[in-house]
């Protein structure tokens, strides 16, 4: 009623009406999940249902409404010129000293500098650069060259810088070598527990392995990984869209329309506070651009050509720290 506050249910049903009059699809918003938002259990939902939170509610932009992810800078990296392709500027100095926290800083600048490289030059140039300095930190690390006090986060750092790698390489066509880059980060990551880099390497090897006409291989790390009830919604999407994309490769048409569905339907959840840091460009507008090459694998180009039609609100430009797009494969 006029002049009166909506209900929860009252405000999710507005807004899967404006999902489904502005993009065709239907919503599954209810009041369960409106209040799962005022709890903060959900921190930011899906990039339409932003669209449609900020319509229904006259809202000028996301953070008005809360929808940002605490702890990300919003602000683009900066597109480098070619002369910042350097490698003394990204690999850390290599001496006798002992590495200490001003070692991991280095690391992770080197990192950030090399995915803004990525963005700039494509994986052919930077994968070299990378792979050198994934090499030293290894070095390092074997060898004991480090203050105690740092182990387990030189360990996670150089796993990252390691994922990194491989999907460089992985970028440069260098599949061989990706993949067993991938297996010593994806080792490394698991010896400094941290979980949320396995997932990301494990995701990439998968990626590797549908691209090499291996689908089963990619098929069997995706439904191992998919099968664990830890995984955050958002990581369970991406290993359904990995399992979805091999089934259609092994033409299994039933299996693969139903792990996308399963993909597509945790999207409602948006991101929440257990989805991982890297896992924030994951969002619906990725899922048309496999949903294409699902279609076209099973052989129904019909289906398969609007999924390639690039959304006209898709992200341009250099992205942040892991955020590389995984239509690739």
């Amino acid at each position: 009623m006029p002049g009166t506050c909506l209900s929860r249910v009252e405000l999710a049903e507005a807004v899967n009406d404006w999902l489904y009059r502005n993009t065709g699809r239907f919503g599954a918003l209810d009041g369960n999940y409106i209040a799962r938002l005022e709890r903060g259990a959900v921190r930011r939902p899906g990039h339409d249902y932003r669209a449609g939170f900020r319509a229904v509610l006259g809202a000028m932009d996301d953070a008005e409404l809360g929808f940002v992810v605490p702890g990300r800078s919003h602000e683009p990296l900066r597109a480098p010129q070619s002369a910042d392709l350097d490698p003394a500027r990204v690999l850390p100095v290599d001496d006798e000293a002992p590495a200490t926290d001003d070692y991991l800083g280095e690391l992770r600048h080197t990192i950030s500098h090399l995915v803004a490289l990525d963005g700039a030059h494509g994986g052919g140039e930077v994968a070299p650069i990378a792979l050198r300095s994934f090499r030293l930190a290894q070095r390092i690390l074997s060898e004991g060259r480090y203050v105690p006090a740092i182990e387990r986060d030189l360990e996670a750092v150089t796993a990252e810088l390691g994922e990194l790698s491989g999907w460089l390489l992985f970028d440069a066509e260098q599949q061989d070598q990706a993949r067993a880059v991938n297996a010593e980060a994806l080792n490394l990551a698991h010896i400094a527990g941290d979980a949320s880099m396995e997932w990301f390497i494990l995701s990439n090897q998968a990626l590797v392995s549908a691209h090499t006409g291996r689908p089963r291989g990619a098929l069997r790390i995706s439904q191992r990984v998919a099968d664990r009830d830890v995984l955050p919604g958002r990581v369970q999407a991406l290993f359904d869209v990995r399992a979805a994309r091999a089934l259609a490769s092994l033409g299994d048409e039933t299996a693969a329309l139903r792990a996308f569905d399963r993909a597509r339907s945790a999207f409602a959840d948006g991101t929440t506070n257990r989805d991982p840091v890297w896992s924030w460009w994951f969002d619906e507008r990725e899922l048309p651009g496999h949903a294409g090459m699902m279609h076209a694998s099973l052989g129904n180009y019909e289906k398969a050509l609007p999924g390639w039609r690039r959304p006209s609100n898709a992200p341009k430009g250099v992205n942040t720290s892991g955020g590389r797009s995984t239509f690739i494969g």
